[in-house]
């Protein structure tokens, strides 16, 4: 009894100390910066059993008993299960081989068999160590209940990889050129997270030498009306077809007859006119503006043009939106939530204050801002217009008239300027539109571009955008308190992209609208 109750007090004693020690270390390693646990990099030969599953015309999996076949450097992504962790691999394909070769970090067991999931993007838009870009065109293969066993330096993958949406191409005339929506398709697959990004789609494209397009993939989203929509800009014309049950099922492939004026069986038709948005109870239009060439600069009609509105030049331009107005000072406070100040001054009654005001005090750069929280808000992909589409549009786009202001030879009718302005701005919309219906491209307010200020050349242009850097903003339309010459249509000014004033507001535009 003497001889038990003396070992258990040095077993005691020597516990006690072993504690004491521990913890004593865990204090000190507390105190010491804590290095993240390296994970060894490990490579090992891969067989790949089940394949690929292609694409096919038949109604649903159950019929695909086709595999694709591989191609040098495809890469399949693997998230292999390891007890309670997860541990991520890439596995890339050797034509000249014919094999697979897996890299992972971390420890998986060995020996046994376990859970994974592996993934196989074709075409992505790009590839880095966190994450697939994928656009309208890069097909998505999956299979989230996969296994896999390692054992002896050699990973042995079954999984049956198979389509993750449909996909359709269109069929038509070669060069016919179309933009479409209604579906969505996947944008992103993160690695860290293991999961796939989606979002509404729009894709424009041409019809090939074929007879075809592109094909395009993605998928209906759940509960959604399964129309598809084609806008025809010639025409100013919007098609939209309500397809079948399967329509972009998983690995369903097909296309459709690319809808025309004179052929659009089981395509509904109706005209391209305006756009009306709300925002936060707040509604704007924005109105369609149809591509063509024009020249740009101190056409004959353009009497005073300063030095930098030549050389005159030929500019091509593509279909965009605009908006009918210049931003209201009620969208802007519905977008952002306040009003914007300069120097202690904000928007009043000295300078024009009310709903339907334009929005001024705005900078460059808190346009900027403001258009990335409309874009969330909308979940469409409004901008600034470039200075070649405002003059397009100020001009009157393809229905121009020649005018020395935008809408007319007389300013009075068409502009806030010196002359009738008592030095502010007005409610947008109350003089005359011009050729497109928007108001106020003269006078009223300075309308930032995205542009850098540059010289012009007298080189033909497609759809430009201005220098590649600078340091001034280009600024059109002239305002409240411009004379007559600085509010034509042609002519150019410029600030700094942090200036803020009570001259300076803005104009949507976008490239594309989902109905």
């Amino acid at each position: 009894m003497n001889t038990f109750k003396l070992f258990s007090n040095t077993a005691l004693l020597l516990l006690a100390g072993l504690l004491s020690a521990a913890c004593s270390a865990d204090e000190e390693l507390d105190n010491q910066p804590q290095e993240p646990p390296v994970r060894e990099l490990h490579t090992a030969r891969m067989v790949l059993e089940g394949g690929r599953a292609d694409f096919d015309d038949a109604a649903g999996p159950a019929s695909r008993a086709t595999t694709a076949t591989w191609q040098d450097g495809d890469k399949v992504f693997m998230q292999f299960t390891a007890g309670t962790e997860r541990v991520d691999g890439v596995a890339v394909y050797q034509a000249a081989s014919d094999e697979w070769n897996v890299q992972y970090y971390g420890a998986i067991p060995s020996g046994t068999e376990a859970a994974c999931e592996a993934y196989f993007f074709e075409s992505p838009a790009a590839v880095t160590a966190t994450q697939v870009t994928l656009g309208s065109t890069s097909a998505v293969y999956a299979d989230k209940a996969a296994t896999y066993r390692l054992e002896q330096g050699e990973m042995r993958v079954t999984a049956r990889l198979t389509p993750q949406t449909g996909r359709f191409r269109f069929k038509g005339e070669a060069g016919a050129a179309f933009t479409a929506y209604g579906f969505k398709n996947y944008t992103q697959y993160s690695i860290a997270d293991n999961g796939l990004t989606a979002a509404d789609c729009t894709v424009s494209g041409t019809i090939g030498s074929d007879g075809y397009s592109p094909y395009y993939y993605g998928y209906f989203a759940e509960g959604a009306e399964k129309d598809l929509y084609v806008e025809d800009w010639t025409n100013m014309l919007l098609f939209t077809k309500t397809l079948s049950e399967n329509a972009l099922a998983l690995g369903r492939s097909g296309y459709l007859n690319l809808p025309t004026l004179e052929s659009r069986s089981g395509w509904t038709m109706e005209e391209i006119t305006e756009k009306h948005l709300t925002v936060k109870g707040v509604e704007f239009t924005m109105k369609p503006v149809k591509g063509g060439t024009f020249t740009m600069g101190a056409t004959a009609e353009q009497t005073g043009a300063e030095n930098d509105e030549s050389p005159t030049h030929r500019v091509t331009l593509s279909n965009y939106w605009i908006g009918e107005t210049e931003v209201t000072q009620a969208l802007w406070k519905a977008v952002t939530g306040y009003s914007p100040t300069s120097g202690g001054s904000s928007w009043s009654s000295s300078y024009g204050l009310g709903d339907n005001y334009p929005a001024y005090y705005i900078s460059y750069e808190d346009v900027q801002s403001f258009i990335t929280q409309l874009n969330s808000l909308t979940g469409c992909t409004f901008r600034m217009l470039t200075e070649a589409e405002w003059e397009y549009a100020a001009r009157g786009g393809s229905q121009s008239k020649g005018y020395l202001y935008s809408g007319g030879n007389a300013i009075g009718d068409v502009a806030w300027y010196t002359g009738n302005s008592s030095s502010k701005t007005h409610p947008v919309a109350q003089k005359a539109p011009n050729e497109l219906g928007l108001y106020d491209m003269s006078g009223n307010v300075w309308e930032w571009c995205s542009d850098w200020y540059g010289s012009y050349s007298a080189s033909d242009q497609t759809n430009p955008t201005g220098p590649a850097s600078g340091s001034v903003r280009v600024l059109r339309g002239g305002c409240w308190g411009s004379n007559a010459t600085i509010c034509r249509v042609a002519y150019r000014s410029i600030r700094t992209p942090s200036d803020r004033s009570n001259l300076v507001g803005v104009r949507l535009a976008s490239s594309s609208f989902p109905k």
